[in-house]
């Protein structure tokens, strides 16, 4: 994965303020709100990952940017804490498609992540049975 050149503090502001005007008009969503967070720190995975506020995983973040796990709200918290953000309700079609349900729909998994996971649970049932 390439690494993120390193920002002047100024640009680092901006990005900040770019952020967080998005997250006023209702444009921030996961799973590509997460990445935006982190990207307008001038941070890498890794880095953003050992903030001592975050205690995640470099693969963690990766998955929440993604869209292959769904963060808990505590998770979500401490990570908008960062931005001085709080998690909240925001209407629906907001920052969405006009009468969308919901800001975000995960995708569905292809056939060779649906297999992997069939194989996942079928170990785990395994395990537990013995």
């Amino acid at each position: 994965m390439p690494r993120i050149k390193s920002i002047t503090s100024e640009e680092v502001r901006r990005r900040r303020r770019e952020v967080s005007d998005r997250a006023r008009a209702a444009e921030l969503v996961l799973p590509h709100g997460m990445r935006e967070m982190r990207e307008a720190l001038g941070l890498s995975r890794r880095e953003f990952a050992d903030l001592v506020v975050i205690r995640l995983t470099a693969r963690q973040i990766a998955d929440i940017e993604t869209g292959r796990v769904n963060p808990t709200a505590r998770t979500l918290e401490t990570i908008g804490r960062i931005f001085g953000f709080r998690l909240g309700f925001v209407p629906c079609g907001s920052g969405t498609q006009p009468g969308a349900p919901f800001a975000w729909k995960p995708k569905p998994p292809t056939p060779e992540q649906s297999a992997r996971l069939r194989a996942r649970h079928a170990a785990a049932r395994k395990r537990r049975l013995k």
